[in-house]
């Protein structure tokens, strides 16, 4: 019985509310046009957050005050915000409507991740005042969900380094490759199917990097042996992809594809070499290092003696100090059977891509059975190029022996700086910029010199807590500008900034016994000793006496006399009483005083 009444008084309470909502004979409303993009302006997927919804609503009534609208979202939609009045096309709030106006209103909705795909309906709710009253017409818009877009990547090119010759081993395979689609690849990890003639070590690779629309990139497969008995030419190779991918409005998801290219294997040259390795010679090998080397280790398996006489070098994505790409270099090597030589290619600039290609051709004379020929062997070298950020970290930032107070100064900041790479930071300027309660705002170190494999301190000096600071955790921000030095000589200016760092004020209840205590003893007119001093004086001495009345020194102790009074001039108004004032001391300020225009009598 209890639930009946409940019932049955619910009933009437809805009545009550709604019964002064008038629903129209016919619709007063047109909705011409439904923009549902995402937040970046293109389609909207599952999963996608912040996408905009902009409704262009016609009115084909007579007269309506105050429009409103209002949406009912269901799966898979959800939004903060369930109404917004009627916009101008100026965007602001209209109160009246008239006839053939064209107004819009605009909601952010959200998708859910598990949406499938497809149309979905979304109930508007319109409601005006007219002459009769409120006035609610409702009405249905449909929005796609769209699937997520394939992804696009073609293959640019494939080839093996450093040579891709029957027999070689070791070599990897490039494949450079372009993302043609519009969505990021986040990160891919792919399987190779090769032909018989290559043995791979594993044929499985992967991307663990964004990469942008159009942005082209490289796939290695390490350790590949290819059969001797291989006739040159060109063989298939399937590529299957398992990747994730990123919406250009943040939404993730994977995608499986499959793409098809081929491998070439070259004709073996006219001398028998073969290179055993090749790098570069700096320690860390980042974008924009200037004046580093390429090493290459050959070995002859040759049965003549080869005469190596000059290295035949072109760069891409890279050039030499003197701003060519391509480079012509003597050079005098005598190699026998089995023997192994380094060769070094110096005063190379690398550009900003991730990696380095490098087609070197040795020419070589080779004396065989008696007999002498000139010949050349090549090599295409592929070198990747570090993308990520150097290994410096911030070890420990506090302050030098002391707690930092409210009103504290001449504080020292330690920093300590941890160098985790095979590299020197030279010529380090480090500067540290501090929060608005500090003074200074920043400060400056120059010509530090942090070796590999190194801790740094650097100390900061002349700080002060301004006397109103909060106690409380502040923000502090390091940075650093140097020179990357790597053990080749090669260098990069380089700037990393520190911000996930802060120093902390102490409240001041937890110190009041260790608080230096300053009282003002006496004021007299008199410089040190007093005097009278009468009204018309331009410079009139008056000496302030403070007291060191507790049991610890105080540093760098400076008054600051203001006068409230609009005819008396203070001509210095900060003297300094003492650099140090041990307990019980004294120590004097005098300041000079206009009283040219002042009256006699009592001041403050």
């Amino acid at each position: 019985m209890r639930n009946m009444v409940t019932y049955v008084l619910t009933m009437i309470i809805l009545v009550s509310i709604y019964s002064n909502i008038a629903l129209p004979n016919q619709t007063n409303w047109f909705l011409e046009e439904v923009s549902f993009i995402s937040s970046t302006g293109g389609p909207v997927y599952p999963g996608s957050s912040g996408a905009l919804l902009k409704l262009y609503l016609r009115f084909i009534g007579t007269r309506a005050l105050y429009p409103n609208v209002c949406i009912e979202p269901e799966y898979p939609f959800n939004t903060r915000t369930y109404c917004s009045p009627l916009l101008n096309s100026s965007g602001e709030p209209v109160d009246s409507v008239e006839t053939g106006m064209l107004l819009n209103a605009e909601f952010i909705l959200n998708i859910d991740r598990n949406a499938t795909p497809g149309t979905y309906s979304l109930p508007v709710i319109i409601t005006y005042y007219t002459e009769n009253g409120l006035v609610e017409e409702r009405l249905n818009v449909n929005l796609s969900i769209h699937s997520y877009p394939q992804p696009l990547i073609s293959v640019v090119e494939t080839y093996f380094t450093p040579h891709g010759y029957p027999g070689s081993y070791p070599v990897n395979l490039v494949v450079k490759m372009r993302n043609d689609g519009n969505v990021s690849i986040d990160s891919l990890d792919i399987h190779a199917v090769f032909q018989e003639n290559i043995r791979p070590e594993s044929a499985r690779s992967s991307i663990t990097y964004r990469v942008e629309p159009g942005q082209i990139f490289n796939v290695i497969i390490n350790n590949l042996a290819i059969d001797p008995d291989s006739q040159p030419g060109n063989y298939s190779l399937l590529l299957n992809i398992d990747g994730s991918f990123r919406t250009s409005d943040g939404v993730l998801y994977n995608y499986s594809i499959q793409i098809s290219t081929f491998y070439t294997i070259d004709y073996p040259p006219d001398v028998n070499l073969r290179i055993l390795n090749y790098k570069f010679t700096a320690n860390v090998v980042l974008p924009g290092l200037h004046n580093t080397g390429i090493s290459l280790f050959v070995q002859s398996i040759e049965p003549g003696i080869v005469n190596l006489y000059a290295i035949n070098v072109t760069l891409i994505n890279s050039c030499f100090i003197n701003g060519s790409t391509r480079d012509l270099i003597p050079y005098n090597a005598v190699l026998y059977y089995g023997d192994a030589v380094e060769i070094v290619i110096r005063g190379i600039n690398i550009g900003e891509e991730s990696f380095v290609e490098a087609y070197v051709t040795l020419l070589v004379m080779i004396d065989r059975d008696g007999t002498t020929y000139f010949s050349k062997f090549d090599s295409k070298l592929f070198l990747q190029v570090s993308l990520r950020g150097l290994n410096i970290t911030i070890v420990s930032i506090d302050w030098f022996n002391t707690k930092a107070l409210p009103g504290s100064t001449g504080l020292q900041l330690t920093v300590v700086i941890a160098n985790d790479e095979a590299v020197v930071l030279r010529d380090v300027v480090a500067k540290l910029n501090l929060s608005n309660v500090f003074n200074p705002d920043y400060l400056m170190i120059y010509g530090v010199q942090i070796e590999p494999y190194s801790l740094a301190e650097l100390t900061y000096t002349g700080i002060s807590v301004r006397y109103d600071a909060e106690p409380g955790f502040y923000s502090v921000e390091l940075v650093l500008t140097f020179y990357l030095a790597n053990s080749d000589g090669s260098t990069r200016a380089m700037t990393m900034f520190f911000n996930n760092i802060g120093v902390n004020v102490y409240s001041l209840e937890n110190y009041e016994n260790f608080i230096p205590k300053v009282i003002v003893e006496s004021i007299y007119w008199g410089e040190y000793t007093p005097t009278h001093i009468y009204p018309g004086n331009p410079r009139a001495p008056l000496t302030v006496l403070l007291r060191n009345s507790g049991i610890y020194s105080v540093q760098n102790i400076h008054v600051n006399l203001i006068s409230l009074n609009p005819d008396i001039e203070v001509l210095n108004p900060v003297v300094e009483c003492s650099n140090m004032l041990s307990p019980s001391s004294s120590c004097q300020s005098v300041f000079y005083l206009n009283l040219a225009k002042a009256n006699s009598g009592l001041k403050s």
